[in-house]
Formats: structure tokens, C-alpha cells, sequence
């Protein structure tokens, strides 16, 4: 656990990369010596420890390089945009509206007359507070993120000031948290902003340093991981391993003939577009871009404004629709499930001989909350006698909230009184 001098001003980190900011007083390990963590993606957003849990992955994989592995989720690769959107942070003042780029609204949001319909009156905000938070909560789904990440901030600044930890341990001694002090420091709409800037740096931030060591897919032994789904069905092996981020701008899809060789071109393709973030981050820094606005106007993976040029295929593979509305080809927003249950193909036996060809036994995906924990999908073969494979969605992410009783009267049924505020009763609240 760190020291801090009460002697000298509070100097607390609003998410750079800083191996040596660490205001916990634990850290993660492995038990044992051959376990394994590949995290799933989707760092953010919920919860209220977004700067916690990264800084403990980043840690984590510090020290054991070879035995942690990140993959890209959509709510990852989304934060990319906060550099094109936002710009970098370099001293200068985020709510003066000529340091923000130019922001002709977002693709999605065609034809809806809500703010940020390129087509619409009511314009993107033009300063940074107001402009990050209509980010989160209109186009990112992340419509706490803004008063969390205030919450987190003032409760590591809080924590700081008082010579304790942000998130103690159940049993330390400073076990009191910021929250049950009497006063807690106030973080600014401001320094929210800044926080967010600095971390989605492409170079310095702990989101940056996420993305740059994440992949899209990662195949260890007999298991395939990624964030979503295989984006093809499983009885059209012509239309296998498509890589859209090569398709001809006729709309002429490209597809690749191994799972190996989809494998490296995907997580290749996703390297080389973190490289170009990196690098139009310098840019940014130096003032050497003229923003011809932001990639998620047009969208697209032929996008030509600077960002688009840049990162904008990244941005595109982690959507869900393109800007037609047709379905995109990704492993990172396709899902196993339709309306709650295993989609149509997924028990086809065809996905069998794919197992078999390229030597899988199971593929472990995240993405879309699945429920109280994983739900497995057995995939049979055309005979009952073959050995089984599996596909695992493991998305547990609102397990903490799902309280099911029964319906009086009704014996056979039953409905959810989760804390959450949507028709679904999901909240924010995970099983740890």
C-alpha cells in the first residue's frame, strides 16, 4: 500500500498509465502455478471501479506475462473514439469549445431526430463535460458511467487525503471506505472529463495500455476465445472466416481459408489499427491534425476522415451494424444467444465437424449476460454416439442483481426483483 505525506498537496491519478500509482492494498495472484486468466473485454462502464479493475489487470499481466491474456470487447474498442471525439489531453482547457473537434453527430443515430442525428437540429454539445456525457449515456450504453467514474475519483482522492485505500480489503485494517468518511473530496464535471482523456490515451492511458496488449481472438490448446461469436454459420463452410476489413468498397466480401490464418490476420489487422491510434494520438498531442470531423458521422471501414484513415476499421469491426444496417461480420458484437436462448444454429450438428476439423473441444465467449452463471451449449454431432463439444457463453455480468421468486399463484413460474431499474431488473452488481 502506498504512503502519502499529508505535508505535500494531494497528487492522485486520473488514469494514466503509472506503475507506480497503485492505492489498494492488494493485488491479484494466482493461486496456483499453472492457472491461466483470459479476460473477456468490456473493462468499463459498469459497476463503478472502472479504474480498479484495469489497473489490477494491468498488474496482473506485468507479472505474469505469459499466463494472462485480454481480449477486445465492444465497450473497449469504443474508446477509442473518446481521442477522436475528445482529443488528447495536454494541458489544455477541455471545456473551451475550439480545443474539440468538429462532431457532426453518430451514423446510429440517423433519421431518429435525437441529438446527434447528423440529419437532426439539435446539435452534439460542443464542450467536453457535455459532450463526453452524451457519449456515454446516448452512444455508448453507458448511462452511469459519467457520475461512476465521479464516484471513483472522489473516493480514491478521498481515500488518499486519509492515508487509507480506495478499495480495501474486507479484512485490513483500513477497512473503512471513503464512503462511510464523514466528508469526501468533490470531483468536478471537469476532472471527469480529463480523467476519461487521459485515460483512453492511446499511448499513456490504462485503457491504451489495455488495448495495445489485447487481441481478438486467442486459441490456447483445444479452447477458442473472443469477446462475442463466430460471425458465420456453421453449415456454410464457404462463407467461413470472413475479414471485412479487407472487403472491396463494392461490398464483395473477404473470407480466409484456416482458422489459424483468421486468427493471425484478425488479431494482426487489430495490432496494426492500435498502432495507428497510437500514432494519431501524437499527432493529436503535437497539434498536426486538422479535424475533418470524426469517424462515427459516416462510420464505415472506408471511412476518410483523419481517425477513420487511421482506426476507424477497429471502430467499425467492434459495432454492431454497419452504416447500411446490415449485419457486421465481428467476433466482437455477434452473440450465441437470440432473445434469451441459444440462437438457432447453435446446436446444429455441422458446428461438430467444425470442432473436429480444427481441433477444438470448447469456445468460451462473452458479450451478452447470460444469467446467474454460464450457460453451456452442447454441440452433438449428426450421430448421438460422437463425443460432445461446447460452446460456453459466459457472461455473468448482472448476476449480483438477479433475485427470481415465485409468482403467487403460479407455481411453475417465476419473475426477477433485481435492483435494476430496466424492464429485465438488471443492475450493475456482479457475483465476485
Amino acid at each position: 500500500m502506498p504512503c502519502f505525506d499529508s505535508s505535500h498537496p494531494v497528487k492522485w491519478n486520473l488514469g494514466q498509465c503509472d506503475e507506480g500509482y497503485f492505492p489498494y492494498d492488494r493485488q491479484v495472484v494466482f493461486l496456483e502455478d499453472d492457472g491461466m486468466l483470459v479476460y473477456g473485454g468490456d473493462v468499463w462502464d459498469k459497476g463503478g471501479a472502472d479504474l480498479y479493475v484495469i489497473r489490477q489487470l494491468l498488474s496482473l499481466r506485468q507479472r505474469y506475462p505469459d499466463r494472462v491474456h485480454f481480449l477486445m470487447g465492444n465497450r473497449d474498442i469504443n474508446k477509442l473514439r473518446i481521442a477522436d471525439e475528445l482529443g488528447v489531453w495536454h494541458g489544455m482547457d477541455i471545456d473551451t469549445k475550439n480545443e474539440l473537434p468538429f462532431h457532426g453527430g453518430v451514423y446510429w443515430l440517423r433519421g431518429t431526430k435525437l441529438k446527434g442525428d447528423p440529419e437532426a437540429t439539435d446539435k452534439v454539445p460542443e464542450t467536453a463535460s457535455p459532450r463526453l456525457k452524451w457519449m456515454l449515456q446516448k452512444t455508448m450504453g453507458s448511462v452511469n458511467a459519467f457520475e461512476l467514474r465521479k464516484a471513483e475519483l472522489s473516493r480514491e482522492r478521498t481515500a488518499a487525503m486519509n492515508s487509507t485505500c480506495a478499495f480495501p480489503s474486507h479484512d485490513s485494517s483500513n477497512h473503512q471506505s471513503s464512503r462511510d468518511q464523514n466528508s469526501s473530496v468533490s470531483v468536478t464535471d471537469e476532472e471527469v472529463a480529463k480523467s476519461y482523456m487521459m485515460s483512453c490515451d492511446p499511448n499513456y492511458g490504462t485503457m491504451g495500455q489495455y488495448l495495445a496488449q489485447a487481441k481478438l481472438i486467442i486459441k490456447i490448446g483445444p479452447a477458442l476465445f473472443m469477446h462475442g461469436a463466430l460471425p458465420f454459420a456453421p453449415n456454410r463452410r464457404e462463407k467461413y472466416f470472413p475479414t471485412p476489413w479487407l472487403n472491396a468498397k463494392n461490398g464483395i466480401e473477404t473470407h480466409v481459408n484456416s482458422l489459424t490464418e483468421w486468427i493471425h490476420k484478425s488479431n494482426q489487422f487489430a495490432a496494426d489499427q492500435i498502432l495507428e491510434w497510437q500514432q494519431f494520438g501524437n499527432r493529436k498531442e503535437l497539434g498536426d491534425i486538422t479535424c475533418g470531423g470524426v469517424w462515427a458521422t459516416e462510420g464505415g471501414y472506408f471511412n476518410i476522415t483523419s481517425g477513420g484513415k487511421g482506426f476507424g476499421k477497429l471502430l467499425q469491426y467492434g459495432m454492431n451494424t454497419l452504416p447500411d444496417r446490415t449485419k457486421n461480420s465481428s467476433v466482437v458484437y455477434n452473440s450465441w444467444m437470440n432473445n434469451g436462448m441459444p440462437r438457432e444454429d447453435a446446436t446444429d450438428p455441422c458446428w461438430h465437424d467444425f470442432f473436429t476439423t480444427y481441433g477444438l473441444q470448447i469456445i468460451a465467449t462473452g458479450h451478452q449476460p447470460v444469467g446467474d452463471m454460464p450457460w453451456p451449449i452442447q454441440v452433438q454431432g449428426a450421430s448421438q454416439s460422437t463425443h460432445p463439444f461446447w460452446i460456453l457463453p459466459c457472461d455473468t455480468s448482472f448476476s449480483g442483481d438477479t433475485v427470481w421468486v415465485s409468482i403467487e399463484g403460479h407455481p411453475n413460474e417465476s419473475t426477477n426483483l433485481g435492483r435494476g431499474s430496466g424492464p429485465s431488473g438488471r443492475g450493475d452488481i456482479s457475483v465476485w
